[in-house]
């Protein structure tokens, strides 16, 4: 997504400010369904987030 934008939905679960998937809450994206496309970026993302948090076994 390009530019967030803020809902107005007025839901009682409403995520308030939307930027797209990759700033969800890892414990919310099963909630919701993305395309092939959205989910090879997410599961991208979180090989990149495991190579640079990778623990130091020295």
């Amino acid at each position: 997504m390009e530019q967030g934008f803020n809902c107005g939905c007025s839901s009682a679960n409403c995520l308030g400010e939307i930027k797209g998937a990759m700033y969800l809450n890892r414990n919310l994206l099963p909630r919701y369904k993305f395309t092939p496309h959205i989910m090879e970026k997410l599961h991208e993302q979180v090989s990149e987030q495991r190579l640079v948090h990778k623990p130091d076994t020295n």
